[in-house]
């Protein structure tokens, strides 16, 4: 019987040269980047599709020293896109050139961050 791994935190997660680690029992919630769009029927009953592009992009808790924090925090001021490289959990590698998401400011509770990152974002 063969299985892969699906499920758990990235295996690694480095955004600007930093290495992040994952929070633990957190889960890696991830887009990529593409083209989508809603389908339509003409009068004639034919469909067709729209092509939009829309960005990718990740969600993860990330434990963080208060240092860390600080450089994250000047990444979301500044509006920066930075590399970022994620290792899937199934060691998929994602890679891309992000911006921090996050709704407001970034906060930290218990030395753990929700980071929400957007922009390109494909599998190598």
């Amino acid at each position: 019987m063969s299985y892969e791994i699906r499920q758990g935190p990235a295996r690694e997660l480095i955004v600007d040269g930093n290495e992040l680690d994952p929070a633990e029992g957190s889960e890696l919630s991830y887009t990529l980047s593409g083209r989508s769009g809603a389908i339509h029927m003409s009068g004639n009953s034919n469909f067709y599709g729209e092509s939009n592009p829309h960005p990718g992009g990740f969600k993860q808790d990330v434990s963080l020293n208060a240092d860390m924090y600080k450089k994250l925090k000047a990444i979301q001021t500044a509006g920066r896109f930075v590399s970022v490289s994620i290792t899937t959990a199934g060691n998929e590698v994602l890679v891309g050139q992000m911006g921090i998401s996050t709704d407001g400011g970034l906060e930290m509770a218990n030395g753990i961050v929700s980071l929400e990152m957007a922009g390109k974002l494909d599998i190598v």
